[in-house]
């Protein structure tokens, strides 16, 4: 089943399914895998505001990609089926649809190894230690000072590319 199509003029008459296209269009199908894009950081976070503002500090002072989800259900259905490309989850804690334990939860289902750093405006014992169970590599207080969370996200994308390139030589 193709993703979508991509339409580029063309002069002769084409046939697809035994339709002859009126707009005489030469239609190329792209599939869900063949789809290649480069690693990247997912953010995921209801607050417009906040995504945007991790994207520019990701991509301007790591030059790493990101890709941004700010409904938690889409976030829940499509990271796990595209974990192989994902260096880092930043998954706010506190969403309207679902809440960022459950993501994390499906994500470590997925890929036990993908980092994920989880924000939050309180912090309370319980909560971490549950995050802690599910996988998460760390709960960041809100607002936190971006320089220090800078150099935390290089070090679990530079560990995480590390194991993506060990596992590659076996």
């Amino acid at each position: 089943m193709p993703l979508f199509a991509v339409l580029f003029p063309h002069r002769n008459r084409l046939r697809e399914n035994g339709v002859i296209l009126t707009e005489a269009a030469r239609v190329i199908r792209v599939s869900a895998m063949s789809a290649k894009h480069p690693p990247y950081v997912a953010l995921v976070d209801e607050d417009f505001a906040i995504t945007r503002m991790l994207r520019f500090l990701i991509e301007r002072r790591l030059r790493v990609s990101t890709r941004e989800f700010n409904r938690s259900v889409e976030a829940l259905h499509l990271l796990p089926t595209d974990i192989a490309n994902i260096l880092l989850v930043i998954c706010d804690l506190r969403m309207p649809e679902v809440d960022g334990l459950q993501v994390c939860r499906r994500l470590h289902e997925s890929d036990p190894e993908c980092p994920v750093i989880l924000l939050t405006a309180y912090v309370s014992k319980e909560m971490e230690a549950e995050a802690r169970r599910i996988g998460v590599h760390r709960v960041v207080q809100k607002p936190f000072v971006p320089d220090v969370f800078v150099e935390e996200i290089r070090h679990l994308v530079g560990e995480r590319r590390r194991r993506w390139k060990a596992a590659e030589r076996r």
